[in-house]
């Protein structure tokens, strides 16, 4: 997808709301990624709760998502075009 595009989708606006400050590196990331992986990941809360985490193999310390639900997380890999790693 091209920056435009990915700019207009839903998760860019959630992702520029939710992290502003990691935006520019996200956008330039969701351009290049090729392949994501979804892995079931600790968010660190005081409630030690876990969420699935959609990461870049170009770059596995940058989540480009975290969802409560593996299936919600694949829902936005289809929506933005990245490929999952099985």
């Amino acid at each position: 997808m091209r920056r435009c595009e990915i700019e207009a989708t839903e998760w860019a606006r959630r992702f520029k709301a939710e992290c502003p400050t990691s935006y520019e590196d996200a956008i330039k990331l969701a351009e290049v990624a090729d392949r994501v992986v979804i892995e079931r990941r600790d968010d660190h809360s005081a409630k030690g709760d876990f969420l699935w985490a959609i990461i870049p193999e170009c770059r596995t310390d940058f989540w480009l998502d975290a969802l409560p639900t593996k299936q919600a997380a694949l829902v936005v890999c289809r929506e933005m075009k990245w490929r999952v790693r099985r």
